[in-house]
C-alpha cells in the first residue's frame, strides 16, 4: 500500500512538471498521436488492400493493434525510462546512487522514471478500440468488459516483464543495449498482425517462449469470438492473466538477480 501511495505521489509530481511547459506538452502530445494514427493508417491501407488475414478483417486486426499500443502504452508509463536509461547509468555509474538509498532499487526506478506522456498512447488505443467494437457489433456485456480490463492488465504486465528481462543483462555486459531493442521492439512487432498469419514454428515461439501473443491475439479470441487457434488449444484464450504474472515476476526476479552481479565503475 505505501508502495502505492508512492507511485500516485510521484507520477502526480510528473504531471506537474511536465504541465509546467503545456506548449512543449501539447506539442508532444500531437506529434506522438499523428505518429501512431498514420501506424494505424499504414495497417489499415496494408489490410484493406488484402480484404482479410488468416480469416481476421480489417477492423478485428485494427483492434489486435490497439490492444497492444494500449498495454505498451501502460506498461511504458512505468517501465520505458526505467529501462532505457539504464544502460546508459550503469555505463556512467550514476545508477549506484539507487543502491544507496532505504528502497528497494527497482522500485525507486520505476518511482523516478515514470512518466505520464504515454496516457497518451493509451488515450489513442481506447478510442480505436471503441471504433472497432461498433464497427465489429461486439456487444459489451458486464462479463467482457471486465474480462477486457483483465486482459489488458495482463497484456501490460506481460510487455513490463519483457522491459525488464531484456534490460537486466545490461547490469553485467558492457553494452546491451541492443538486447531490448531486439527481442522486444522488434519481436514484438510481430503481434501486430494474428499469428495464425505465421509458419507454426513461429506461432509456437510467440506462444511458449516468448509469450507475446497472450498480449493480444489469445484475448482477442475471446472478446471479439474468433476461434482460429491454429494447432494449439481454445483454453490458451483464458491464460492470459496467468501469463502475465509470470511473465512479469520472472522480470522482477531476473532483474535483482542480475543487480547482483552487477559491478560498479566506480565514477
Amino acid at each position: 500500500m505505501k508502495s502505492i501511495k508512492l507511485l500516485c505521489a510521484f507520477l502526480a509530481v510528473k504531471f506537474r512538471v511536465q504541465m509546467e511547459y503545456k506548449g512543449a506538452f501539447w506539442a508532444g502530445t500531437f506529434a506522438q498521436v499523428l505518429s501512431y494514427a498514420v501506424d494505424f493508417l499504414l495497417l489499415w491501407v496494408v489490410v484493406n488492400r488484402f480484404i482479410s488475414l488468416a480469416g481476421w478483417n480489417k477492423y478485428e486486426i485494427i483492434f489486435l493493434y490497439a490492444i497492444k499500443l494500449m498495454t505498451y502504452g501502460i506498461a511504458g508509463t512505468f517501465f520505458f525510462h526505467t529501462c532505457t536509461t539504464l544502460p546508459g547509468r550503469v555505463q556512467s555509474g550514476s545508477f549506484d546512487e539507487s543502491l544507496t538509498l532505504p528502497i528497494n532499487p527497482l522500485l525507486y526506478e520505476v518511482l523516478s522514471n515514470c512518466t505520464v506522456g504515454y496516457l497518451r498512447h493509451t488515450g489513442l488505443a481506447l478510442v480505436v478500440l471503441i471504433i472497432s467494437f461498433i464497427k465489429l457489433g461486439i456487444l459489451l456485456t458486464p462479463l467482457r468488459v471486465i474480462l477486457l480490463i483483465v486482459f489488458i492488465l495482463s497484456g501490460s504486465l506481460i510487455q513490463s516483464g519483457f522491459f525488464l528481462i531484456f534490460t537486466a543483462p545490461n547490469f553485467w555486459l558492457v553494452r546491451g543495449e541492443g538486447i531490448l531493442k531486439l527481442f522486444f521492439f522488434q519481436i514484438s512487432d510481430f503481434i501486430q498482425y494474428p499469428i495464425t498469419i505465421y509458419p507454426v514454428f513461429l506461432q509456437t515461439i510467440l506462444t511458449f517462449l516468448l509469450p507475446f501473443a497472450f498480449i493480444n491475439f489469445y484475448p482477442a479470441q475471446y472478446i471479439i469470438g474468433k476461434s482460429d487457434f491454429s494447432v494449439f488449444s481454445p483454453v490458451l484464450q483464458y491464460l492470459a492473466p496467468i501469463i502475465g504474472l509470470v511473465v512479469f515476476f520472472m522480470g522482477v526476479w531476473y532483474w535483482h538477480w542480475s543487480l547482483r552481479r552487477y559491478q560498479s565503475t566506480g565514477s
